[in-house]
């Protein structure tokens, strides 16, 4: 029970950690975008023509920190789905390490995965039969 709630000390940790770099990353995007640098481009959507899985990822993170949820959400969901799965993840383990709550379980972690895979899978797809018929919701990135 003792390695337990110090792995879930750690996790708490990991947890807490994870807002701060998004934090960071967003803030150097949108330095990067003021000073007229395209660092963030994809690569593959330029060559290829259509948009890989994490096209809009970058963008969904600074809607999400600049408090617009739906337009992260229609630029890449799975980005809100992960912030709102990392919400709950760190209000469960807050609760067990105070020992109001159970432990997450394995099968938690593993619907918070699949869920956030199966949103990058469909968004990408949805994505790119948008683009194929003429309508570009990401817009700057082709």
């Amino acid at each position: 029970m003792e390695s337990e709630r110090k792995f879930y000390k750690k996790v708490l940790k990991l947890l807490l950690f994870l807002p701060f770099l998004a934090l960071l990353y967003a803030l150097f995007y949108l330095g990067c975008a003021r000073a007229g640098l395209s660092l963030f481009q994809c690569k593959i959507a330029r060559s290829l023509g259509f948009y890989c899985p994490g096209c809009g990822g970058s963008r969904a993170v600074v809607a999400l920190l600049a408090l617009h949820p739906l337009r992260a959400f229609v630029v890449h969901p799975a980005v809100p789905i992960a912030a709102l799965c990392l919400f709950f993840a760190l209000l469960r383990v807050s609760l067990f390490l105070l020992g109001k709550g159970r432990a997450p379980r394995r099968r938690f972690w593993l619907s918070i995965l699949f869920l956030c895979m199966g949103a990058i899978l469909l968004q990408c797809a949805v994505k790119n039969i948008l683009l194929f018929h003429g309508v570009d919701i990401i817009g700057d990135i082709l």
